[in-house]
């Protein structure tokens, strides 16, 4: 009973210090005017970030550094929503289902560029949290290149006649694993450079061919994103710190100070979604889901290693056969070429023979005596004996 009593007090002690600690850190979240939004590096909170056209079309002008008039959500093939329940996803989807580790966004832009002229750009975003999505990104940037919708008509310089071109692409990748030949740079801008070949000399951009061909881009760089932001674009993707989790790592404790008040509404609208709970049972869901994927992903590479190993194996066994089958027709070829040599000295050795029996015959028809025909033919009685005996 005792002991019961002393365990009771333990654990009321222990509550006590545990209310004492989230009381200290409500303080500490008020004083330094913290505040608390759903964590967008999750497919689903970044999903409910960017349905709100405002909040989008301000998110998206920081990134590309041009202010966009007008914003529109294009139709998605394939987007990564996630209903709770993972087992419902058929055995037969499972490519399909890996697909959704990348999340796709496609929007129609039209923008006001440096020049003051009003010009239309589709924007790409993507966004990964694994490391083997490299030719996902790759596969759906072609679809966009090879979508017949994505064009515009355009009047090129010198012609009269209306043209079909496609539509500028700026591509953007939030990364969630982080490039390592990058280590420390959070933003990546990848720009397309005109210049004369050989005089290295820069050119401005002119006409349709070159924008329609290649594309600027945004590389994302999450886990290289840190404190003491340099600009405003940083410290609007302070919301993908991940180092501003709290205990609950759906949530990012993030200082509102950091953002100018023309930009809070996009830490407002992630705000506003905390108290959903239907985005939190997505979130779990997506936890769930992609902690599946990546065992599923690992058992994948692993196999592919192993049979990658094992036709290495065989690839290397079935030329040490073709070796051995080559030296072994090498042996034959060398032992047919012996016996050849074999059978020429024979021959010659016979002819020879024969030579020298014919000799000796003509010069004991010529009734030379023998010791001269054994002194002149190099041979002995036994010779003259086996051949000429009668």
């Amino acid at each position: 009973m005792l002991f019961v009593v002393e365990k009771s007090k333990k654990y009321s002690e222990l509550k006590a210090k545990i209310n004492s600690f989230k009381i200290t850190c409500c303080i500490f979240l008020t004083f330094f005017r913290f505040m608390q939004i759903l964590n967008p590096i999750y497919d689903v909170v970044f999903k409910y970030m960017m349905e709100d056209n405002k909040v989008a079309k301000l998110f998206l002008s920081v990134l590309i550094g041009q202010e966009i008039l007008e914003l529109k959500f294009l139709p998605q093939e394939l987007i990564a929503d996630f209903q709770g329940d993972i087992s419902k996803i058929p055995d037969a989807s499972i490519q399909l289902a890996s697909g959704l580790t990348i999340y796709r966004m496609d929007f129609s832009a039209r923008i006001r560029t440096e020049n003051n002229e009003e010009k239309l750009i589709i924007i790409e975003v993507q966004k990964s949290k694994l490391t083997a999505d490299m030719l996902r990104f790759r596969t759906y940037l072609g679809r966009q290149y090879a979508n017949k919708e994505y064009f515009q008509w355009v009047i090129e310089t010198g012609s009269q006649r209306p043209l079909k071109a496609g539509i500028p692409i700026y591509a953007i990748f939030f990364l969630g694993y982080g490039l390592k030949e990058y280590q420390g740079i959070p933003i990546i801008e990848i720009d397309t450079c005109v210049k004369d070949r050989y005089s290295q000399e820069k050119l401005d951009e002119r006409g349709s061919f070159i924008p329609s061909l290649f594309h600027k881009g945004l590389i994302i760089n999450i886990p290289f994103l840190r404190e003491k932001y340099r600009n405003d674009l940083e410290k609007i993707l302070s919301i993908f710190d991940q180092q501003n989790r709290s205990e609950d790592f759906h949530i990012l404790n993030v200082k509102e100070e950091y953002f100018e008040e023309r930009y809070r509404p996009i830490i407002r609208r992630l705000q506003s979604g905390i108290m959903e709970k239907q985005i939190r049972d997505k979130i779990i869901a997506e936890e769930d889901f992609l902690s599946e994927l990546n065992d599923y992903e690992e058992r994948i590479s692993k196999l592919e290693k192993q049979k990658e190993q094992e036709t290495q194996r065989a690839e290397q066994e079935k030329q040490r056969a073709e070796q051995e089958k080559q030296r072994a027709e090498q042996e034959k070829q060398r032992a047919e070429q012996e016996k050849q040599r074999a059978e020429q000295e024979k021959q010659r050795a016979e002819q020879l023979l024969q030579d020298k029996i014919n000799a000796v015959k003509m010069m004991l028809e010529m009734n030379i005596s023998p010791e001269i025909i054994k002194e002149k033919m190099n041979v002995d009685d036994n010779f003259l004996g086996k051949y000429f005996s009668k």
